[in-house]
């Protein structure tokens, strides 16, 4: 046999070798289960040794937790322990508190064991109070024993559940206010019944009398809503609420104390509106404050309305104030009169009280422009005729101003100047006094025809200027014939006057009479008459010139019809006869008390005035 061959029978023999001990390795392990072979006695690999002892694993249980509120979850922690790779079924089982025995579980949870180590139940809901069990059961599996607890090993102490409240107010407020609070209650365990919210006034501050407010609000679903209104608040202070929830089988009593929750009440903060009549007069025009304290509590008293003048623009020092009262609903209103031309401030404040703090306008809030007056000029020349060669004088009221003050412009313009356009003959200055003005120096008439007086008043701080039209003053000037009679003839007629100055008047006079004032008093008796005369400087002038002299003047009481009461009629002769259909005088007349008297008006002491014209006033006689 050649080498070769040698070599490859070895070979063969090898594989053949190789394969045999395959084969036996193989039958070995099918004859075994699949386990390897190995020395007798190994409790492992039955059915070829002795037969395996199971393990007695550990259980060790834990409640979580041992005591809940009424509604709470709550779950079991089982721990296994010393098992021999344990596997199979934990059982977890919660029994109520009347099932003493364990007997018939409320819940039940299988969860699957895969050695040694922690398992948990599921969660579950307690809704009986009182003391729950836990049990738990081990299956147990080939290798492990079974195992399980005791009904009385795992107790859970469930209590009645606490529901949580809460209450919120509106914050701060002011008297006269609504207090508001809100809030809600939750948790516990299907609570019932319903929560009361009592409301305290300031003056019990211990809330243990009776509330201002008492409010209840049901639960509902284990919720309640709560929203408490009261007002208006009357009291300042401390307002202090108090709640409380009693409870119920399935939920303790839960309270907020009082005054866990208030609020302040402070003094309300009034505003004030005001307005004024108008925003421009004239000076001397009274002008209305009026307005309203509003948004306070209960207000009542008076406001102060105080006037600056137009020098004082920063309300520094009021040149007046009243301190009108206000009404049930806080209303006012006041008068006064500016007395300065320029712009006046008005401020208005309210001094505040018990319940309210103060409250004004701001200076400039209220502004009023006061304007000049504007008054009118009423000349009248003294006198109203005359011959050339007489003086001529003027006067002038200035009415319908403001205390008129300054000076007044006599012009006298020549008979052929009738629209007083050109220069005038003669110019003279008077101040104002009381209203009025006159010439004192005048102006000789040098010749014949009409002249006429213009009055020009300049104007003061107070009032405008104005200027009188050119035919409110005339002088009819005749040629001079002669000094005429004392006695100038005429038949006298008596006739009415009433003065008051405040325009012309015109009395009915025939031609060719001789015209005579009566004035009168009413009295009842002559001794009366003669008591009023008594002690009274009676004076009359027409034209300027006095007629209360022996010639011309006389007493002689009238008595009027019937016997009581009689009117004593005071009679003066002016001395002047009507020349023509119209002859305008300036009379005046004043009566003045020389001593202490009476009459049927009252009483007066020497020196009153007791009638007068107050002035000169234009009458015009005319043809009746």
């Amino acid at each position: 046999m050649s080498s070769t061959n040698r070599v490859a029978s070895r070979r063969r023999a090898a594989i053949w070798f190789l394969a045999a001990l395959l084969g036996v390795a193989v039958t070995m392990l099918v004859l075994d289960g699949g386990r390897p072979a190995v020395a007798a006695g190994d409790c492992q690999y039955q059915p070829y040794g002795e037969p395996c002892p199971k393990a007695q694993p550990t259980l060790t249980t834990a409640p979580q937790p041992a005591e809940a509120p009424l509604g709470s979850y709550v779950f079991d922690r089982a721990t296994l322990s010393g098992g021999n790779a344990p596997t199979g079924t934990l059982t977890f089982s919660l029994y109520r508190p009347a099932d003493l025995t364990c007997s018939s579980p409320a819940f039940s949870w299988a969860s699957s064991v895969n050695g040694d180590g922690d398992y948990d139940s599921g969660y579950s809901q307690v809704d009986t109070a009182g003391t729950w069990h836990w049990k738990v059961l081990y299956s147990g599996d080939d290798g492990n024993e079974p195992a399980t607890s005791g009904c009385s090993e795992e107790p859970v102490t469930v209590t009645k559940a606490t529901p949580s409240i809460y209450l919120w107010p509106s914050g701060s407020a002011t008297i006269g206010s609504t207090l508001y609070a809100n809030g809600y209650g939750w948790a516990g365990f299907q609570p019932t019944g319903s929560v009361t919210v009592r409301l305290y006034r300031p003056s019990d501050p211990t809330c243990s009398g009776a509330p201002a407010a008492t409010q209840d609000f049901v639960w509902y679903g284990g919720y309640v809503s709560i929203w408490s209104s009261f007002g208006p608040a009357d009291q300042l202070g401390t307002w202090r609420y108090r709640v409380d929830y009693p409870g119920d089988a399935n939920n303790n009593a839960v309270s907020l104390a009082c005054g866990a929750t208030s609020v302040e009440v402070g003094k309300a903060s009034p505003s004030i509106w005001a307005g004024l009549s108008s925003t421009s007069v004239v000076i001397g025009e009274d002008v209305t404050v009026s307005g309203q304290l509003g948004s306070g509590y209960q207000p009542a008293g008076t406001v102060t309305v105080r006037f600056f003048s137009p020098d004082d623009p920063g309300c520094s020092s009021p040149a007046g104030s009243q301190s009108p009262t206000m009404d049930a609903y806080g209303s006012f209103a006041t008068t006064f009169t500016p007395t300065r031309v320029g712009t006046w401030r008005v401020t208005v404040a309210y001094p505040g009280d018990a319940y309210n703090n103060p409250a004004s306008t701001w200076c400039g809030q209220l502004s009023l422009g006061v304007g000049k007056a504007s008054p009118t000029v009423f000349p009248a020349a003294v006198p109203t005729t005359a011959q050339t060669g007489a003086r001529l004088q003027a006067f002038t009221l200035v009415q319908g101003g403001y205390t008129p003050a300054g000076r007044v412009s006599f012009r006298l313009y020549r008979p052929d100047d009738p629209t007083c356009s050109g220069l005038p003959a003669h110019i003279e200055e008077a101040n104002v006094a009381d209203g009025a003005a006159s010439t004192s120096t005048g102006y000789v008439a040098p010749s014949a025809g009409t002249w006429r007086w213009q009055a020009v008043y300049s104007g003061d701080a107070d009032n405008n200027g104005t200027t009188s039209g050119c035919d409110q003053a005339p002088v009819s000037v005749v040629a001079k014939l002669g000094t005429p009679p004392r006695d100038p003839g005429g038949t006298p007629f008596v006739t009415n006057v009433y003065f008051n100055c405040v325009g012309d008047h015109s009395i009915g006079v025939p031609y060719g009479s001789r015209l005579v004032l009566r004035m009168g008093w009413g009295t009842k008796t002559e001794s009366q008459i003669k008591g009023f005369l008594n002690g009274k400087d009676t004076r009359a002038a027409v034209d300027g010139v006095p007629v209360g002299n022996a010639d011309r003047y006389w007493g002689k009481p009238v008595l009027g019809s019937g016997e009581a009461p009689w009117t004593a009629w005071w009679e003066y002769d002016t001395g002047r006869v009507v020349t023509a259909y119209t002859q305008p005088f300036t009379i005046e007349v004043r009566v003045v008390a020389t001593k202490s008297g009476s009459d049927g008006f009252g009483t007066w002491k020497p020196g009153d005035v007791l009638i007068s014209t107050a002035g000169p006033c234009l009458v015009s006689g005319y043809q009746p």
